[in-house]
Order: structure tokens, then sequence, then C-alpha cells
């Protein structure tokens, strides 16, 4: 059932007439969906700022994910932490209102949106390529800058106990 709902709404049917005849050409074309989107949770690095112009302004500000993950190092175990640096780009008028005036350092927030490449030419004529998000929805989670230390054995999940 969904397969053939999916195929119904991914096929465009186009017309032809051939010119000087009656004979008419129906060509089925298929229609490929795709998707570009993005979660992230994380702590904003520092306060949001509005940019670009009067007519396309937008906040922006950086936003840090971690993710944690253990190496083997003689015979014990030692967690490692990364951390990825995102630029998040809010152009929806009442949520980049309201993150400019809310986003600070050290807050944690969920953003959902989309990836967006971008190019351009630097003073040196050097092409500069950029990876942006831009946000659809951005969620405050937590209060305040202050970050929790987790330790080995909370990483660790116990088992649940069934009553």
């Amino acid at each position: 059932m969904y397969r053939s709902s999916m195929t119904q709404l991914s096929r465009c049917v186009l017309r032809r007439y051939s010119s000087g005849s009656t004979v008419k050409t129906v060509e089925t074309a298929v229609v490929e969906r795709s998707l570009n989107k993005i979660t992230l949770l994380g702590r904003v690095g520092r306060d949001a700022e509005m940019k670009g112009t009067d007519s396309n302004p937008m906040a922006l500000f950086s936003l840090a994910t971690s993710e944690t993950f253990r190496i083997k190092k003689d015979e014990e175990d030692e967690l490692r932490q990364r951390t990825s640096w995102h630029r998040v780009n809010v152009f929806k008028p009442g949520l980049r209102d309201a993150v400019y005036s809310y986003c600070k350092k050290g807050s944690r927030v969920l953003v959902f949106g989309r990836l967006n490449y971008s190019e351009y030419y630097n003073d040196s004529d050097q092409k500069i390529t950029t990876t942006n998000i831009v946000a659809d929805d951005v969620i405050f989670v937590g209060g305040g800058s202050s970050v929790t230390e987790l330790t080995k054995e909370d990483l660790v999940s116990e088992p649940i106990e069934h009553v």
C-alpha cells in the first residue's frame, strides 16, 4: 500500500503532442524525492548576532556538539570526547528575533533545520566553501551554562528492573 501510494505521488505524467500530426505520446517521468534534514543538540558557542541586509536579516550563532567514545589504551578503556562546531543561520522572522534575544553563550539548544552549502571568493581570489545549518526551529532545552561532568559509570547503561 505504502509503495503504490508513493509511486503515485512521485510520478508525473507528461503529455507531448507532435506538431502537424494527431499522434500523441505519453511519457512517464519519475520525480525523485529527497530529504535534507538535520537535528543538533548542543551548547551555544557565542551570543547570537544579527547579520545580513535590511531586506534579508538573519540571526547567526555557533553551536558545539560533542561525541564521547572509548579507546582501548594499555588494556584499559579511556574515554575521549570530540567536539564539532556548527554555524547556524536563522531567517524566519519570529524565530530570528527570539534567537537573537535569548540565545546566549552556554545555552543548551535543540536545532531542527537543513544543510546549506555555499561558495564565495575571498580577497585573494581563493574559492571558499562553507557549510551552514539553516534553522527551521530552535528549542531552548536547559538553563544556564552549567556543564555536567560525566563519569565513566554515567556512560555505561545499567539493566532496567521490571516489576
